[in-house]
């Protein structure tokens, strides 16, 4: 099996299960310092045959075929999208940096605006628009439990950096999670107009059964607890968790979610009147609420 063509072939990799892929020094040397290390020291005689086949090195890869073949495509300008994850972990640990930092652009390609436009305007505001440092602050805040010190090793960044811009996330996940889930139950955002709604009103239990099992909460400066109807907590509560990763008025107004709670909140016949413009009205009005905390969380210095 080839990693490149048989002309440009002078070395094998050989991967963990044991399938033998031909290519060439020169491109591990340009995309790798320990590679290109390697192939300039000495070479030992051909004498162990464990380690020669028809009559090239081998080498040994800890990584299996399919992952080596797509590490050797992102040595290439254009490489296929599969397993990324996997082949950035393989490119830091043979050094290939470059390789590495294609893998970060890939990763982060068309989804840098799921990160909330006040935090991504902060990261352009400190590395830049289209730096190396831009990719990996943006690739800090996307995947933050993933790979975080490869940007450092890579030089892109520094651990400090790296340290401010998880913080920063953290702080805006807090102050958007605390919108869907305030202190005490109280939502202070919410006016009293709300307690008119009809899943807020209980008017003697007219709700069906299921639509009473939400708990209480306190609403703007009225007086009192109001009951939540099981769905709308339901809804709250699938709201703060994609909070929790993305901190942003966007995150709330997913179709999928909406649905979701508005196919539940019209089972009961008290909720269902004009429950869809009023909740479209809510959400409106929850999404505007997290972007104006998360606009309020001060601003990191990063460089």
């Amino acid at each position: 099996m080839n990693g490149t063509n048989d002309s440009a072939s002078n070395i094998i990799l050989q991967s963990t299960d044991n399938d033998y892929l031909r290519t060439s020094k020169a491109m591990l040397s340009s995309a790798s310092e320990l590679f290109k290390t390697m192939f300039s020291l000495p070479q030992p005689p051909d004498e162990d045959s464990e380690f020669i086949r028809d009559g090239l090195a081998v080498i040994p890869i800890d990584a299996d075929t399919s992952l080596l073949q797509n590490l050797l495509l992102f040595c290439n300008p254009a490489p296929e999208m599969v397993r990324l994850p996997e082949l950035q972990r393989a490119a830091m640990k043979y050094h290939m940096y470059e390789v590495a930092k294609r893998i970060l652009k890939e990763r982060t390609r068309g989804i840098s605006n799921t990160i909330p436009p006040v935090m991504l305007a902060s990261i352009e505001k400190n590395f830049g628009q289209n730096s190396d440092a831009r990719l990996a602050a943006v690739f800090t805040m996307l995947f933050p439990d993933d790979n975080s010190d490869d940007v450092v090793d890579m030089g892109l960044i520094t651990k400090a950096q790296v340290d401010l811009l998880l913080a920063y996330k953290r702080n805006c996940v807090a102050a958007a999670v605390k919108v869907a889930s305030p202190d005490h139950c109280h939502y202070k955002w919410m006016s009293e107009v709300w307690t008119r709604s009809n899943w807020f009103k209980d008017d003697g239990g007219e709700h069906e059964y299921y639509c009473n099992r939400g708990g209480n909460i306190y609403i703007g400066n009225t007086h009192g607890k109001w009951m939540m109807r099981y769905w709308w907590s339901e809804y709250m509560c699938a709201a703060r968790n994609e909070l929790q990763k993305q901190p942003c008025g966007s995150a709330v107004l997913s179709e999928e979610l909406f649905q979701r709670a508005l196919k539940e909140g019209s089972r009961c016949s008290k909720c269902s009147p004009d429950l869809g413009s009023q909740l479209r009205e809510f959400v409106a009005l929850f999404a505007g609420e997290i972007d104006k905390a998360v606009s309020s969380v001060s601003e990191y210095k990063f460089t």
